[in-house]
């Protein structure tokens, strides 16, 4: 009975990330902004609310998923990421678009890291949790295929009968996928949630933080991991991701032809998902993370040149590299943390990257706002690149410690 309801949780999950994935408005979102009249500097606030809100709320939120159920926050966290989609299309002000954002900041930090979790926490009840990154895999998978049909669906709706249009059959997915996170099965022996001590609710939820952050610091390599996914999801998918159909337009490709591109986009990233373990399994974190480091600062930068259409080439490479980090990182992780903070640790993870895409968006904006896109790009992959060089350095210097104090123990 138990193995049978965990296996519909797969079943489950893969549609719940179908339908949240049909969002036909993203493909058009940064034009629907600049026709509304907000500049890209503007759009840089934007997401700078977004991730400070995230920022806030992640790791409380986390530990609310990990101490309630699990699919009532999933739940109540897709149902706030509707709010982004009804505003907008009211919106004509840099305000009205920043509430939007702001809610729909609220519901991804009340959803974040809780399907990994519940998808890892499945799949250990049926002895299956080694596969977790294959399985992880098919799911981005799964959500970029269904994301790159809704990107031509969207990109002719709105050509043909307007931007507006998009928002509002965006609507649809959202809300099924909110209905279904509700039937999830969580067994109380998985969640393995631990009970109240002797002191208050908010000493307990202190402490639970304070327990997720020792977990982090006590594993090897852990927080370096989530250092490197954080700085790639920064630059990779908070500027490159996010801001590249900006350029489409000055580089030949139409309006109506965006959804192809996000759907040739988001099958090679959802490719990327699903052989991420194999590349893993035959070459190792290390020279993994560092192919996939080079490899995108060499994309970033070509694309930083782009001048015509078959150059979004080079964004496809950028987002194939990045969709490979995700189920590794995620992997990594999920692999070394115990069951109770599972979403707390998640969120931890989350809270970096958003701290890190503040930080990126400011600098970017500016950029773009004093010189040009293009210029912003080229400055993602020398940051990048600085980053390379760093983690090289400290790798050497390590090295030549090790060999330092072998020679001392020779003596």
């Amino acid at each position: 009975m138990l193995y049978a309801r965990l296996n519909r949780n797969i079943s489950k999950i893969f549609l719940i990330v179908g339908c949240q994935s049909f969002i036909l408005a993203y493909v058009i979102e940064r034009i629907f902004a600049l026709e509304r009249g907000l500049s890209i500097l503007e759009m840089q606030y934007i997401l700078i609310i977004y991730s400070t809100t995230s920022l806030i709320l992640e790791v409380p939120f986390g530990v609310l998923a990990d101490k309630w159920k699990k699919k009532y926050v999933l739940s109540l966290g897709i149902f706030f990421c509707c709010f982004e989609f009804f505003i907008s299309i009211y919106a004509y002000s840099f305000t009205v678009f920043s509430l939007a954002f702001l809610l729909a900041a609220i519901g991804g930090s009340l959803k974040s890291g809780i399907m990994d979790s519940i998808l890892f926490e499945t799949l250990k009840g049926i002895k299956r949790e080694s596969e977790f990154e294959k399985f992880k895999g098919y799911v981005n998978l799964l959500k970029y295929m269904t994301s790159g049909i809704a990107g031509i669906v969207g990109g002719y709706v709105a050509y043909y009968y307007g931007l507006e249009y998009s928002y509002w059959f965006s609507l649809f997915g959202l809300i099924l996928a909110a209905l279904v996170s509700l039937t999830l099965y969580e067994p109380v022996a998985l969640s393995n949630k631990p009970t109240e001590d002797e002191g208050s609710k908010l000493n307990s939820f202190i402490l639970h933080i304070m327990t997720s952050v020792k977990i982090v610091r006590s594993k090897p390599g852990l927080f370096q991991v989530m250092i490197y996914g954080s700085i790639i999801g920064a630059i990779l998918y908070g500027q490159l991701h996010e801001m590249s159909s900006i350029i489409y337009p000055d580089i030949g490709i139409p309006l109506s032809h965006f959804g192809y591109i996000s759907l040739t986009i988001t099958l090679f990233g959802g490719l990327a998902g699903v052989w991420a373990y194999k590349v893993r399994e035959k070459l190792g974190y290390v020279t993994t993370f560092g192919m996939i480091l080079g490899i995108s600062i060499i994309s970033i930068y070509l694309y930083s040149e782009a001048t015509m259409w078959w150059h979004v080439v080079y964004l496809v490479v950028a987002i194939f590299m990045m969709e490979l980090v995700s189920p590794l990182t995620a992997g990594y992780v999920h692999h070394r943390i115990e069951d109770q903070y599972r979403v707390t640790i998640s969120s931890l993870d989350s809270f970096l990257i958003n701290a890190l895409t503040i930080l990126v968006s400011l600098l970017f904006g500016y950029v773009a706002e004093q010189w040009s896109i293009y210029v912003a790009y080229k400055m993602m992959a020398m940051i990048l690149m600085v980053y390379g060089v760093f983690i090289v350095m400290l790798k050497i210097k390590s090295r030549v410690r090790g060999g330092a104090s072998s020679v001392r123990q020779g003596v």
